[in-house]
């Protein structure tokens, strides 16, 4: 077969066979363009002829990355801070000191991430943002178990008593926490008294005595409820007007912030100065029910909690989520 030379174009010529057709290699040759194997031939080759354009699938692989890389940003924060929150909510009744400890290793870990990653990168930027979730979901938590969540968990592993004589002494049922009263017992109403507090948006604590019939001497028990009272001598709280046996579920006063207990004790305060009635040194305290609806108003606390919870996560993922976000949109830009 005989073979012809095209006219060199950049210095020499190229032999091609008659009927042979030219391919990338010897077209490079042809226009002037060094050759060069076709797996070089990818975006960034700078020869002559320019940039090479990038291929479309390196783009996608580049593209998924970025957006990996932002979602695991967001992510990231939210999910520490909801995990902490949950965990000292609920757990701290039982293992503080875990809780604690652990809480001390990520924030350990989260630091040493910030300290070896680069200065302005996104992994210190998440790392610092995890921490900040980690410590206030912590703190957040812990706040909910000591107004909330201890509570429902001295009612679930309180001692139960019953056909208890309102005139026995509150300290021997120190570790109530429901209070099965006698048949005669009842509501000594017109030696109530409320309490409005100062900075409590007007919400009125009332308090009555829990008697015996014939009982002389201290009020051992006194039944407590909110804006269910005038300022004297009145007291329609839970069910103080049902007939039947009834039952007290104890107010706790435990936890180091101030809790309603204070603001009833003002109320007893009141009532021992208003009326002829003494209060022992430390009483109980409790919402005067209807045996039927003992479980119902402790399950109320559960679900008050669990609320509270709940909107506490959603405020801190929203927060946290949205601040990573505003960094993702900085760090993974295409």
């Amino acid at each position: 077969m005989q073979s012809q030379k095209y006219p060199p174009v950049g210095g020499s010529g190229v032999p091609l066979l008659v009927g042979e057709a030219p391919n990338a290699t010897n077209y490079g040759s042809l226009l002037g363009v060094p050759n060069i194997p076709p797996s070089s031939m990818y975006a960034g080759y700078t020869g002559a002829g320019g940039t090479l354009p990038k291929p479309v699938n390196q783009i996608q692989g580049r593209k998924k990355k970025l957006e990996a890389g932002a979602k695991f940003l967001i992510i990231t924060p939210a999910i520490f801070y909801a995990v902490f929150l949950l965990l000292f909510t609920w757990l701290s009744f039982f293992y503080p000191i875990r809780l604690q400890t652990g809480a001390a290793i990520t924030c350990a870990f989260l630091g040493g991430v910030m300290y070896k990653a680069q200065w302005d990168g996104p992994v210190r930027f998440g790392a610092m943002l995890s921490l900040f979730a980690v410590i206030l979901g912590s703190l957040a938590g812990w706040y909910l178990h000591e107004t909330r969540a201890q509570f429902w968990y001295g009612y679930r592993y309180g001692e139960r008593y019953n056909n208890v004589v309102p005139s026995q002494a509150a300290a021997s049922l120190a570790d109530a926490a429901v209070i099965g009263f006698e048949d005669d017992a009842y509501l000594d109403a017109p030696n109530a008294a409320g309490f409005t507090p100062i900075g409590a948006e007007g919400k009125e604590y009332c308090v009555s005595p829990i008697m015996a019939p014939d009982q002389e001497g201290e009020v051992q028990f006194w039944a407590g409820g909110t804006d269910c009272c005038y300022a004297r001598a009145s007291f329609w709280c839970d069910a103080a007007a049902a007939k039947g046996r009834k039952s007290g579920v104890v107010i706790f006063d435990t936890g180091i912030f101030k809790t309603a207990i204070d603001h009833y004790r003002d109320a007893i305060k009141i009532a021992e100065a208003t009326w002829e009635v003494k209060s022992a040194p430390e009483p109980l305290i409790v919402r005067f029910v209807e045996d039927s609806m003992v479980d119902a108003t402790i399950q109320e606390m559960h679900d008050v909690t669990m609320l509270e919870a709940f909107i506490g996560v959603v405020i801190g993922m929203v927060l946290f989520g949205g601040a990573a976000n505003v960094g993702a949109s900085a760090f993974y830009v295409d």
